[in-house]
């Protein structure tokens, strides 16, 4: 699902600067996972 996603959409409001990130790929998996991690009823 989020591998679907052009990287230019990504990158379109990134300006750039500051210390090295991560890829902003990683950081909507790992949004996405802790959303779905937290509607998991037990």
């Amino acid at each position: 699902m989020v591998e679907a996603i052009p990287d230019a959409q990504l990158f379109a409001y990134y300006t750039g600067g500051g210390r090295s990130s991560y890829h902003p790929k990683i950081m909507l998996k790992v949004i996405l996972y802790k959303e779905r991690s937290m509607n998991v009823v037990w």
